[in-house]
This record gives structure tokens, C-alpha cells and sequence, in this order.
């Protein structure tokens, strides 16, 4: 067996040793670079996932939102219909008459189409047996099923047993365009005409 020369061991495992250190210098920076990606790997993770979980929070808030409203509607339209259809009457297109007792009540309201927020002429003819009363009728305005306060048109005889006063129609905070007017004869008793207004 051929034995080299310390130096050419020596030099034989200094290169031995330079390309140890070489390769565990190109190990580590390959170690390095892969703990980066690694570790930006990850954030990017958390970010997507942080994202995603907002996604999806925003979704089942909007969901929310819209079973409340679509649970609701039904009672909001149910109570608008409720009182629309108690209309017996279509001032928009001319008079309408009730009767009670042994009298025909004619209300006419002008002009058409009638709206909130205006002076309006209210006109009152009574037919049928006539009025002992020496007093004239008056109507009062308010809605179905709510206090408004006192609203009364004042009537004042016109000739022909018809009788005129001015009054107007407020606008309701709520939205409700559905209107009364109780026509009161002194003495006899009172009709009601429900009918609609424009806002």
C-alpha cells in the first residue's frame, strides 16, 4: 500500500474539509431559502384564511339581514292590506254615497285626484228623510286603527240640502295613505268613508 506524504493527506483533507464546509455552506443557504418560503408560505396562509373567515362572516350577516327582512314583509304587507281592503270608497274618481238609517250621505272631495298636503273642498249631500236637526254635519278625518288627533271639517250649507267646509289631509309619518272621513248629522248618527290619498 502506497502511503502519501503528510502534506498530501494534510492538503488531502484540507480539500476534503474545503468541500465539506462548501457543501454544508450551500446546505444551509438551501435550508435558509426554504425556511423563508416556508415562513412566507404561512403568513400568506393566515392572511387567506383571515380573509376567508371575514367572506364568510359578511355572507352570513347579509344572510341574516335579508331571513329578517323576508320574515318580516309578510306582517308589514298583511297590515297594509288589511286596511286597504276596508276602502269603500274612490274619491280619486268622483263622489261616493253610504247609507245608514233612512238617509244617503254623498261626500265628494276636490280637486281629484286627492292628495295630502293641500287645502281640499269637502261637499256633503244628504238625501232621504229629511233632517230635523237645525245643525249642520261635520266630518272628521283620521285613519283606521290609529289616533291622529282631531281633524274636523267644518260644514256650512250650500242650498239643496248640501253642505262645504275646507280642510286637508296630513301625511302619515308611517307611509299609510289610507285615509277615513266620518260624516257626523247631528241627532242621527254618523257613515264612514274609507278611502285612499296620494302623498
Amino acid at each position: 500500500m502506497r502511503i502519501l506524504p503528510g502534506p498530501a493527506r494534510r492538503g488531502g483533507r484540507d480539500r476534503d474539509t474545503l468541500c465539506f464546509k462548501t457543501d454544508r455552506g450551500q446546505m444551509t443557504e438551501k435550508m435558509t431559502f426554504k425556511a423563508s418560503a416556508m415562513t412566507m408560505a404561512a403568513v400568506a396562509d393566515v392572511f387567506f384564511e383571515t380573509g376567508h373567515k371575514r367572506q364568510q362572516l359578511m355572507k352570513m350577516c347579509i344572510f341574516a339581514a335579508l331571513t329578517v327582512i323576508l320574515l318580516a314583509a309578510p306582517y308589514q304587507i298583511s297590515a297594509a292590506d288589511k286596511y286597504q281592503e276596508m276602502i269603500n270608497c274612490e274619491l280619486h274618481a268622483g263622489p261616493c254615497t253610504q247609507s245608514f238609517s233612512e238617509h244617503t250621505v254623498i261626500l265628494e272631495v276636490t280637486p281629484r285626484p286627492v292628495k295630502a298636503l293641500q287645502n281640499l273642498v269637502f261637499k256633503v249631500t244628504l238625501t232621504g228623510k229629511p233632517s230635523q236637526s237645525t245643525k249642520a254635519p261635520y266630518i272628521d278625518l283620521g285613519m283606521p286603527g290609529m289616533n291622529m288627533g282631531p281633524n274636523r271639517v267644518q260644514l256650512k250649507s250650500s242650498g239643496n240640502n248640501s253642505y262645504e267646509g275646507q280642510g286637508v289631509i296630513v301625511k302619515c309619518p308611517s307611509g299609510r295613505r289610507t285615509w277615513q272621513a266620518t260624516v257626523t248629522i247631528p241627532d242621527r248618527g254618523r257613515t264612514e268613508f274609507i278611502f285612499d290619498v296620494i302623498y
